[in-house]
């Protein structure tokens, strides 16, 4: 780890992102570009509505955000943190 510049410890986020159409934000209750927090009763009735779609998975939060920053400066940095099955690996970035 001597030739890293920045460690990130902590529980990753991961961030699903559907395509959807307009009709379905309406029968959601939902609004474009605006965050909601909802329950998980909520989130299991909005994914029924989608079908077999699959969504894009990408890693968020802030650690994962500050690493990339730094990794646009040509720092190393490494994110060690648990990940979902779907996500299953070590960021490492450069």
């Amino acid at each position: 780890m001597d030739n890293l510049d920045i460690l990130g410890v902590g529980n990753a986020l991961v961030d699903e992102t559907f395509y959807i159409e307009e009709d379905l934000v309406r029968k959601t209750n939902l609004n474009f570009n605006q965050f909601k927090q909802i329950s998980y009763s909520e989130q299991q009735e909005i994914k029924s509505l989608l079908g077999n779609q699959v969504p894009e998975i990408v890693c968020g939060g802030s650690t994962t955000n500050s690493l990339v920053a730094a990794s646009n400066f040509f720092w190393y940095s490494l994110l060690d943190c648990p990940l979902t099955e779907i996500v299953k690996t070590i960021m490492h970035m450069r």
